[in-house]
């Protein structure tokens, strides 16, 4: 029933009321039987409302119901591709794992430039950022020069990180100084370093200014070096990291008591191993034979599987003229320096522990033919 009939009903209650005013002769029951014809239209008009209304509302809560089963199906079909998806980036990701992890470097940069092509490509610009090396870098260049929008902002990120992978990787191992300055450039070309200042929990520029100091301290370009250890120290007072590299730096200058320093603080503040292994060589350049060999034992223990701790400890028990504890420490540094494969090894430090490894094991077996029989 519409408001129009609902209108209509009333007025003619109206009329009805004012003719019954007018007829007072009338009794009652011609009242009732007038007025019962109007009140069973109200009555029907009412109850035809209701169930209309009510018919509705039932319709409009199925329409909702549906919808929201659709709804739910839709996101669920979509899930079900994105996960689809997903499966098969990964399955074309670990196609290409080999070439990223290889040495040939045209087979990177093809590598990455394919799994480019992926649906999800931080995907890829990550592969791109972890294998850091010559191919991926330069195949993240080349993807830059015609990102837009989103993937231009992830294409920056990702050769920020792989630029920065490189410049520890120069820095632990490979002792390419020349590409560190290079790419420490590149890096801030590509994010200014208030864009930096958090990354990495507050590490990244801190790490950034303390290899590229070293990387000038190596190329004996001083000045520049102090600056970006000056930039480091604000950022970061107490990293123990950061005074061993400084301490580094100023025993490559022979300013032993500097060096000392830095070393003592790198100690002090966290019990740097790598401070250990440094300080043992200032000890040894000074003629503290005890305290250096002290340092080196500590600096093994932390690692292992360092040739150079061992080389070093030899070094100094030579100078100790203890030649068992020498021909031991000089016997593990050559094990471990023909599978050295995660820091650099100096090719003349081979040629070296060989050669004495030679006089040992001569020193040996005249020991051995001088042993009384039964021993």
């Amino acid at each position: 029933m519409t408001d129009e009939h609902m209108q209509q009903l009333l007025e003619q209650q109206k009329t009805i009321m004012e003719k019954l005013s007018r007829s007072k002769e009338k009794d009652k029951w011609d009242k009732l039987a007038i007025l019962s014809t109007f009140l069973s239209s109200i009555v029907i008009g009412v109850v035809g409302i209701y169930f209309t209304t009510t018919f509705k509302a039932r319709e409009i809560t199925t329409a909702d119901a549906q919808v929201r089963i659709a709804k739910d199906n839709a996101e669920a079909q979509v899930r079900t591709a994105e996960a689809q998806v997903r499966t098969a980036d990964a399955q074309l990701a670990q196609q290409f794992i080999a070439d990223l992890t290889g040495q040939n470097e045209n087979a990177k940069k093809g590598a990455l430039l394919i799994l480019s092509t992926l649906r999800n490509k931080e995907l890829a610009f990550k592969l791109g950022a972890f294998y850091a090396s010559e191919g991926t870098i330069e195949a993240l260049e080349l993807l830059l020069k015609s990102g837009e929008g989103e993937d231009k902002t992830l294409l920056k990120d990702a050769l920020v990180d792989a630029l920065f992978t490189r410049t520890e990787t120069n820095y632990v191992r490979d002792q390419n100084y020349d590409q560190m300055l290079s790419d420490c450039k590149r890096i801030l070309e590509l994010k200014s370093p208030d864009e930096l200042r958090t990354k990495n929990g507050g590490y990244f520029l801190p790490d950034y200014y303390r290899w590229r100091a070293y990387a000038h301290c190596e190329l004996q370009q001083y000045d520049p070096a102090d600056r970006d250890f000056d930039e480091s120290l604000k950022l970061m007072p107490n990293y123990d990291r950061l005074h061993v590299t400084i301490g580094q730096c100023y025993l490559e200058r022979k300013n032993h008591d500097e060096a000392r320093k830095h070393f003592d603080l790198a100690i002090g503040i966290d019990d740097n191993p790598s401070a250990y292994g440094y300080r043992g060589t200032f000890f040894l350049r000074i003629g503290k034979i005890d305290e250096a060999i002290s340092d080196y034992k500590h600096y093994v223990k932390a690692y292992p599987g360092d040739y150079k701790g061992f080389y070093a400890l030899a070094n100094a028990y030579e100078k100790k003229q203890q030649r068992p504890e020498y021909c031991a420490s000089l016997e593990t540094a050559q094990n471990l320096v023909h599978r050295q494969t995660v820091l650099a090894v100096d090719e003349r430090d081979v040629v070296d522990i060989d050669e004495r490894m030679m006089g040992c094991s001569s020193s040996k077996r005249k020991a051995d033919k001088t042993q009384p029989a039964g021993q």
